[in-house]
C-alpha cells in the first residue's frame, strides 16, 4: 500500500511522511536551536545582572562612605564658622532679626528686619522689647536677652548693622557678643534720619 502514489502530490504514502518527517526535524532542530540561543541570553543576562548588583553594593558602599565624610565635613564646617544663623529663608539665605543704626557713639537705632512671615515669632521673641532709638546699654540688655534664647537653639541671630565709618570698634564688638552681623556703611546725611529710607 505505501507503493501507491498520491494521485494530487505524485508521491507514495513513504515519500511523504518521510518529507513530513525531515520538515518536522528541522522545525525541532531550529527549535533546539533557538532554545540554545536564549539559554546563552539567558546565561549572558544572568551574568550581567550579577555585574550590576555587584556595582549597586560597591555604590551603595562609595555613597555610605561619602554621607559619613560629608557629615564629618558638616561638623568640621560649623567648628570653623560657629553657629548657624537662628533664621534661613527657604532659599537658605540669610534672615535679620534686627536692623541697628549707629547714631553716636552710645545712640542706636532699633527695628525689626524679621520678614513679614515671620512676624509672630519676632513678636514671641520681642514681647517685651522697646524698639527704636536707645542707648548701647539698652540695647545690651535685649542682646543678652536674646543670647540666651539663641544658644539654647545652639544658633545665632543675624543684625543689619549700619554704621558710620569712623564709629569705633569697641561698638561693632558689643553687637557681635550677642549676634552675627552684616555691615554698612553711613553717610552723614544718614546719621542725622533715625529712620530708614
Amino acid at each position: 500500500m505505501s507503493s501507491l502514489k498520491n494521485p494530487i502530490l505524485g508521491m507514495t504514502l513513504a515519500e511523504q511522511s518521510f518529507i513530513v518527517l525531515f520538515i518536522l526535524l528541522i522545525f525541532i532542530a531550529s527549535l533546539l536551536e533557538q532554545k540554545k540561543d536564549n539559554e546563552t541570553q539567558a546565561i549572558l543576562l544572568e551574568k550581567e545582572i550579577l555585574k550590576l548588583k555587584e556595582k549597586i553594593d560597591t555604590d551603595a558602599d562609595h555613597i555610605k562612605e561619602l554621607k559619613k565624610e560629608n557629615i564629618y565635613l558638616a561638623q568640621v564646617l560649623k567648628k570653623a564658622r560657629g553657629k548657624p544663623s537662628c533664621w534661613t529663608s527657604p532659599s537658605n539665605s540669610i534672615e535679620f532679626l534686627f536692623r541697628v543704626k549707629i547714631i553716636e557713639k552710645d545712640s542706636l537705632f532699633v527695628e525689626s528686619a524679621a520678614p513679614d512671615y515671620r512676624s509672630n515669632e519676632f513678636k514671641k521673641i520681642t514681647k517685651n522689647i522697646r524698639l527704636g532709638s536707645m542707648s548701647q546699654k539698652e540695647f545690651a540688655k535685649i542682646g543678652q536677652n536674646i543670647k540666651e534664647l539663641s544658644d539654647s537653639k545652639e544658633c545665632v541671630f543675624f543684625v543689619d548693622l549700619h554704621r558710620p565709618a569712623s564709629i569705633e570698634s569697641k561698638q561693632i564688638e558689643l553687637i557681635e557678643k550677642w549676634f552675627y552681623k552684616k555691615i554698612s556703611n553711613l553717610r552723614e546725611d544718614d546719621l542725622k534720619n533715625t529712620e530708614w529710607n
